[in-house]
């Protein structure tokens, strides 16, 4: 019979059932090497440190890859008990492969958390070094010990960072950009000061010997050597009264002098209204107590040139 003929199909069970385990088994192979690529890439990617970190992590991932290189391929595609196997254990590998992509990826990511706050950190203690680098000629005369304690609290610092431990590193420098913060503004304003007083020391010799004929018997030298913020002190021959002595403080100026009485405040004067003439420190003379003890006091100072001893910061002799 001539013409177009048209019928329903179908299959039998047991050919169906084997159709659609071929079609499992070849999304579960997608499947797989889109899991094998991400893992072998994680894999590829983890930086060194994280490596040391995941051991256990990365053993896993490689036993996962070495299993999915043994997984066999079925002979017989017509066995539909074999298909079945095959795909329960393809779906079961692509779930633990799945898991193990997660657990790469997480590691990664914290580790590049961790690298990330190791480098702010030690972006902070570079700061801090070079901080105290600038400011330790001033910090070493005026807090030697407080910096030697900053130093050695530092130099355990880059090994605690590298070991994560963050909390440690975080709260000790915090603790010593605090104190830096503090401390510095105070050592600035008494090195202001003793640069100051070294330039009154300078103002009182020439005053004494160009002006008053006095000889200088001990150039400005401390009190105590071993202490900066102690006296400054100086001595003068008056010849006819004596000796005289100035002990410059990083306050005030205290003049101890057998010159008698009635020439006493003439010759204070004198030196006063000189050096408030020639260099610009006004000083007022006062007794000083119920000794009489002389004292001159810095009540104001212009903008003081750079001598040379203010240049090198240190008093005379």
């Amino acid at each position: 019979m001539s013409g177009i003929k048209c019928s329903d199909y179908s299959l039998d069970r047991d050919r169906l059932a084997l159709q659609q385990a071929v079609s499992r088994i070849s999304l579960s192979e997608n499947r797989l090497k889109g899991v094998c690529k991400h893992l072998t890439r994680q894999l590829d990617q983890l930086p060194e440190s994280a490596r040391r970190n995941g051991g256990d992590l990365i053993r896993r991932a490689r036993q996962w890859l070495d299993e999915l290189s043994k997984l066999p391929v079925p002979d017989d595609v017509g066995n539909l008990g074999n298909l079945e196997a095959l795909i329960s254990e393809m779906e079961s590998l692509s779930r633990s492969g799945g898991a193990l992509v997660e657990e790469l990826t997480r590691l990664k990511d914290q580790e590049e958390q961790r690298q990330r706050e190791a480098a702010a950190l030690l972006n902070r203690l570079r700061t801090l070094t070079l901080e105290l680098d600038g400011a330790e000629p001033l910090l070493a005369t005026w807090c030697g010990d407080t910096l030697a304690t900053w130093r050695r609290r530092l130099t355990g610092l880059p090994g605690a960072i590298e070991n994560s431990d963050f909390s440690t590193a975080r709260n000790t420098l915090e603790d010593l950009e605090t104190a830096f913060r503090q401390l510095w503004p105070q050592v600035q304003a008494r090195e202001a000061r003793h640069r100051q007083r070294l330039y009154v020391a300078e103002a009182l010799q020439k005053v004494c010997c160009e002006e008053l004929g006095f000889k200088e018997i001990q150039p400005p030298c401390l009190e105590d050597p071993q202490d900066p913020a102690s006296a400054l002190i100086c001595r003068f021959d008056t010849y006819n009264d004596g000796i005289v002595s100035f002990r410059l403080t990083l306050e005030d100026i205290q003049a101890d002098s057998c010159i008698r009485e009635n020439r006493c405040l003439n010759e204070f004067e004198t030196l006063s209204q000189q050096l408030q003439e020639r260099f610009g420190v006004k000083t007022r003379f006062r007794p000083a107590g119920e000794g009489g003890r002389p004292r001159l006091t810095r009540r104001d100072a212009r903008d003081l040139p750079q001598t040379a001893a203010s240049q090198t910061g240190k008093p005379h002799g």
